[in-house]
């Protein structure tokens, strides 16, 4: 492995995970020091009510 791979992998892994917070609880299993931020695409993800949502910042 090279130099750069062997630091990456001594040192103590940090997570900031945003969304599901499965993923923040097995980092955290795993010995990651873990943020969860809860998060989820506004207006659901709807590409329509995103639009809708934009126009209305305009006003």
């Amino acid at each position: 492995m090279s130099k750069a791979i062997n630091m990456l992998f001594s040192n103590k892994v940090a997570v900031v995970n945003a969304g599901i917070a499965a993923f923040a609880d097995a980092s955290r299993e795993q010995g990651a020091e873990s943020v969860h931020v809860e998060w989820k695409p506004p207006a659901a993800g709807s590409e329509r009510l995103i639009a809708i949502l934009n126009k209305l910042k305009k006003l």
